[in-house]
């Protein structure tokens, strides 16, 4: 399913190499993930998040915090009944983890611009599924060949999704709901705000949608600090409300989540 970032023709794999007609070729990591981003891709020199984000997202979602949420996301997605997933925007690849303990067979491709991500996503499901540093606005995948685009909490191009997406193919989006740690903001912020929910895609219709919400109960102050650094709220708020938070013995906030399953308008 992989595509040349430069002349668009198909990777073949060979090895440990994937490489084209036209003899470009790109060499895997050990990991077993390969580098799709072309120098020009790139605003800086290793973009994207962080190893330390993803070490604590890691370590926040194997806690089980949110496995509702992954609950509830495998089951659409199993009910959907694809062969091909690509995740843009995979992380360190927890969502797809879960989803794969149902649905081994499903081929799963996921990209992230984040190399530390991609690198612990690939080592994490080596024997299940195809990893690529690449961006979401330039998708280094063929026209027509995925049944099902996921995207969680993450950017990206919606003219790229409509290319890249089978004619009866899905996308599946989790935004944060309205109240998805309000609590949280209350205490960084003065004037917090409910998060707005997207617009359908222009040339998507919403087949379905389903929330998520239950309270989010953080036991010690390790689960804080692990959720502050995984979120942009590592660099937001007063810095004063910041270290009262990190020094906090627990939490309690909100988690509240949508998951969307659109589909092409066939007009």
């Amino acid at each position: 399913m992989w595509a040349c970032p430069v002349c668009s023709q198909a990777l073949e794999k060979t090895e440990r190499t994937w490489r084209c007609g036209e003899g470009h070729s790109y060499d895997c990591a050990k990991e077993g993930y390969v580098n799709l981003l072309l120098a020009n891709q790139k605003r800086s020199a290793d973009p994207g998040d962080t190893r330390e984000m993803m070490l604590n997202r890691r370590a926040f979602l194997e806690a089980g915090y949110y496995q509702e949420l992954a609950s509830a996301l495998s089951q659409v997605l199993q009910d959907l009944k694809i062969d091909t997933l690509l995740d843009c925007g995979c992380g360190e690849g927890y969502y797809l983890q879960q989803f794969l303990r149902s649905q081994p067979a499903v081929s799963i491709w996921g990209l992230d611009i984040s190399r530390d991500a991609v690198r612990m996503a690939s080592k994490s499901l080596k024997q299940g599924g195809n990893f690529a540093v690449a961006s979401s606005f330039q998708l280094p995948v063929l026209s027509n060949s995925v049944d099902l685009v996921l995207r969680v909490f993450a950017p990206g191009s919606i003219d790229e999704l409509k290319r890249v997406l089978r004619p009866q193919g899905a996308f599946v989006l989790i935004v944060p709901g309205p109240r998805h740690l309000f609590s949280l903001k209350q205490a960084l912020y003065d004037t917090p705000a409910l998060h707005d929910l997207p617009e359908v895609p222009e040339g998507f219709e919403c087949e379905s949608e389903r929330r998520i919400s239950f309270e989010l109960k953080l036991p010690n102050n390790e689960a804080v600090n692990q959720l502050l650094a995984m979120t942009p709220f590592v660099w937001k708020g007063s810095r004063e409300a910041k270290e009262r938070l990190e020094n906090s013995a627990q939490f309690t906030s909100e988690a509240d989540f949508y998951i969307r399953v659109y589909r092409q308008n066939e007009h």
